[in-house]
């Protein structure tokens, strides 16, 4: 199936579970498209209540410096009660022969 990424788009993928107490020790995946530069802002909350309406969120701004092949990552804003303390991050950074594609509207029923 072909996947189609904005040149400078950073996109996570963590791993599968099914509901969101679950929680895992297992690595997040970071993956960079090479091409321009980019931003992501990583969002986490407790994900089974309403407490980020108080502010019971965190965030981690990621920005892909695409000329020097620099991924900066900035300090975690925001806390929540059993927030994880730390995650392990596997960074992938995909280059290759890109195609542009032209972009159109369309309307799904």
């Amino acid at each position: 199936m072909p996947l189609y990424v904005r040149a400078g788009s950073i996109v996570p993928i963590g791993p599968t579970i099914q509901y969101t107490s679950e929680g895992t020790s297992l690595p997040v995946e970071i993956h960079v498209y090479k091409g321009n530069d980019g931003s992501f802002l990583w969002y986490d909350d407790e994900g089974d209540n309403y407490n980020y309406e108080k502010g019971a969120y965190s965030t981690i701004s990621l920005h892909w410096e695409d000329e020097n092949n620099h991924l900066v990552i900035e300090a975690r804003q925001g806390t929540y009660p059993s927030m994880k303390t730390s995650t392990e991050l596997v960074l992938t950074i995909i280059s290759g022969e890109g195609e542009n594609v032209a972009q159109k509207e369309i309307t799904y029923w």
